[in-house]
């Protein structure tokens, strides 16, 4: 299936002491960046909405795109802005406005699926974890280090290679599954709440 279908993992990090927030992503592909959200932020979800946005915005346009993120507050946010529900202002809102209005520019499906932050698993659960990583790294901006990139693309690179080879076994084609607890059971929130589907077409 490579070239019918991108998955993109995305997550953010919140470096508790600077209050500098890093963001990575990482896609089926094998490409993959970092990079810190500026101004420094207190609010995770500024982190987590941008990399969403990066995923959006730097895939191709005619190409189905699955997005993996942690964050069920950037989903939400992502389905009010689909949906045009009037919220408070505030950044993330304002990112998930631009990235419903970059998704529905596309000329291929845009879906975002909510992962268990943290999971240790088969398929996308494997990418999302080197993101995190890459992620927690960049908050602490170490991202312009050389050395860092080079120990961390070959990591990147074997994630999506077992993401790739997940396809098709999950819920979802590009291998996403539904999520558990750490137990295994199934997750108490509202299944729909786990995935948002946005589709090409104009926007208001």
């Amino acid at each position: 299936m490579p070239g019918t279908l991108i998955l993109t993992a995305t997550d953010g990090s919140l470096n508790a002491t600077t209050g500098v927030a890093g963001f990575a992503w990482a896609t089926t592909d094998g490409d993959w960046g970092a990079a810190c959200a500026w101004p420094p932020s207190d609010n995770i979800t500024v982190a987590e909405a941008l990399a969403v946005l990066t995923a959006v915005t730097t895939a191709p346009t005619d190409v189905p795109l699955h997005i993996v993120t942690d964050s069920q507050a950037t989903l939400e946010q992502l389905r009010m802005a689909a949906a045009g529900t009037n919220r408070r202002d505030s950044r993330p809102a304002r990112t998930a406005d631009q990235t419903v209005t970059a998704a529905r520019a596309r000329t291929a499906a845009t879906v975002v699926h909510w992962v268990r932050g943290h999971a240790q698993a088969a398929g996308v659960t494997v990418l999302h974890r080197q993101v995190d990583g890459a992620a927690r790294r960049a908050a602490r901006r170490v991202s312009a280090d050389p050395a860092w990139s080079d120990r961390t693309t070959p990591h990147i690179t074997a994630a999506a290679a077992v993401a790739v080879a997940s396809r098709g076994t999950g819920a979802c084609p590009c291998g996403w599954a539904e999520p558990t607890t750490s137990a295994g059971e199934p997750y108490p929130s509202d299944p729909a709440t786990w995935t948002l589907r946005l589709h090409p077409g104009s926007v208001s």
